[in-house]
């Protein structure tokens, strides 16, 4: 079983601002049940701590352009 409700949120990286109508909010066990292809990063790892997020390709280049978007 995994939760998933969706909702409108602002996002703000440097200076700029991003209103997303389309936001899921998962349970980190979103994963164990449906899969989706993994540009970067680790699956294993996905979801497991608060305050973290999986973006699209579209909107990771929307927001962070050639960077990387994984911090840490």
């Amino acid at each position: 079983i995994t939760r998933i409700a969706n909702r409108e949120y602002q996002f703000e990286y440097q200076n700029r601002s991003f209103i997303e109508s389309q936001v899921f909010i998962v349970d980190s066990t979103f994963f164990d049940i449906f899969t989706f292809p993994v540009i970067r990063g680790e699956t294993s790892n996905l979801l497991n701590e608060p305050y973290c997020a999986v973006l699209t390709e579209s909107t990771a280049k929307k927001y962070f352009g050639d960077n990387n978007p994984i911090w840490g």
